[in-house]
């Protein structure tokens, strides 16, 4: 075995030489933080856990990115005088990791990437939104959430290898499927009166989503019935999950997916396997078509939940949560109209009821307070402008557009099945933006960092 150089970066993580001694302060610095704010016993744990998860990544990087996949499925947080979620955790180390990696390596902290100018244009239109803003303090946190996604996504792109990516999309799928099947067995469990979200809370539909969007190409482009077979109990087991969230965005996210993934399938299969192609989707499609009839059939209730209604009078009336999202939508839009180049400024949206307390007034405002529009598009036209919604465009688009060109340049058949599925949840982020909520904050924002990252670094290698 060759020797490693004293102090150089490997890697697979940090070799450990005469910088020991600074590695070991930190880690004792950390531990006493932990450990002083764990004035609960379950802090106390949570804190031993993650401080030997931050061992774990300090000395092992790869280990840190499927951490943070794992860390997306359990939803629990802690208040260390701010409350973390397990993923920011897991997330947080993971920079000090690669920053330690980059500083002890010599190199650059950051390696250059096609969107590094829509990444600058896009920071630099949320900034100048916040001139106009009246509760600075939740325009700078909310501001500073889109740049911990944009940190994250270099730290991603510097720590993922290209032969690595089928690796952690097969680990993202693998471990969707295990949630997937707790969250069905939640589901029938309540005989399908719940909306079942699993370990992850409320980020399961997204997570679930995502993982059928990376099994379907897998399936399409497959020639091995065996592993064909495989890939099918996988898709039928998410998409069995998806249903029991009950959520009807992510169902219209998923039928849209469904069809673009489709479409670009037949058109790169048009020369090759074309037959092939439309018998794969065809054959899941009547597998999609009569779950939904399964389903339907064993739980009768599970139509009528898609109608998910609020009392708005207390025991008296209830409405639809779809027209609170058009209030919201139409309050979004006239807020953008008052400003319709910089807007109200980044994270004010939070706060409409002080901005405009002619709200008030309105019945629907009782469901306003803490919200945003519940439309990416919305949420920047009316708190950044034109100029906020032109970057974000400008950054979803460039990578698509990258992925675009990768995937037609893919001639093997892994290439094709692992760009189709990154060129799929890209399409899944542009399409869901036009009526959900935002890509940058909580899961959302580390599966979108994790989207750009893995985007970035693809590269086609495999012979057809």
């Amino acid at each position: 075995m060759n020797a490693v150089p004293s102090g150089k970066v490997i890697d697979d993580g940090l070799y450990l030489t005469q910088h020991a001694i600074p590695f070991c302060l930190l880690v004792i610095f950390q531990s006493v933080v932990l450990i002083a704010f764990a004035n609960k016993p379950i802090n106390l744990l949570f804190s031993i856990v993650s401080l030997s998860i931050f061992l774990l990544v300090l000395n092992n990087i790869r280990y840190g990115l499927y951490l943070l996949i794992a860390s997306l499925f359990l939803d629990y947080s802690v208040n260390l005088g701010m409350y973390l979620r397990l993923f920011d955790i897991t997330g947080l180390f993971l920079f000090i990791s690669y920053l330690l990696r980059r500083l002890i390596g010599g190199g650059t902290l950051m390696n250059r990437t096609p969107l590094d100018k829509p990444i600058l244009f896009f920071a630099i239109a949320l900034g100048i939104s916040l001139i106009n803003s009246v509760d600075l303090h939740i325009g700078i946190i909310t501001y500073l959430w889109h740049i911990q996604v944009l940190v994250l996504f270099y730290v991603l792109a510097g720590s993922i290898q290209t032969t690595e990516i089928k690796n952690l999309l097969v680990f993202f799928l693998l471990i969707t499927v295990l949630h997937s099947v707790y969250n069905i067995i939640l589901f029938i469990s309540t005989n399908g009166t719940i909306r079942a979200m699993g370990l992850a809370g409320v980020p399961t539909d997204v997570l679930t989503l995502t993982a059928l969007i990376i099994c379907y190409p897998l399936y399409i482009y497959e020639k091995q019935m065996a592993r064909k077979i495989f890939v099918s109990i996988i898709f039928i087991i998410l998409l069995f999950g998806l249903m029991a969230t009950k959520t009807r965005g992510a169902f219209i996210s998923f039928a849209l997916c469904f069809v673009f993934t489709s479409l670009i399938s037949l058109r790169k299969a048009r020369k090759t396997a074309l037959r092939f192609a439309i018998g794969n989707i065809v054959v899941l499609s009547l597998c999609i078509l009569i779950s939904l009839v399964v389903i339907s059939s064993l739980y009768p209730s599970f139509l009528k939940a898609l109608s998910h209604q609020v009392y708005i009078v207390p025991g008296v009336q209830k409405i639809d949560t779809t027209q609170i999202r058009f209030f919201l939508w139409n309050v979004a839009l006239k807020t953008f109209l008052q400003n319709p180049i910089f807007g109200i400024g980044l994270g004010q949206f939070y706060r409409i009821l002080v901005i405009s307390p002619e709200l008030r007034l309105n019945i629907f405002s009782i469901f306003m307070r803490g919200l945003d529009p519940h439309n990416t598009v919305l949420y920047y036209l009316s708190q950044t402008g034109l100029v906020g919604l032109l970057g974000f465009f400008y950054l979803i688009f460039s990578c698509f557009g990258l992925l675009l060109r990768k995937f037609n340049e893919s001639e093997g058949v892994e290439d094709i099945k692992i760009s189709a599925a990154l060129i799929g949840l890209l399409f899944l982020v542009i399409a869901s933006s036009l009526y959900a909520g935002e890509w940058f904050y909580g899961v959302g924002g580390e599966l979108l960092a994790l989207f750009l990252a893995v985007a970035v670094v693809f590269k086609p290698i495999s012979k057809p």
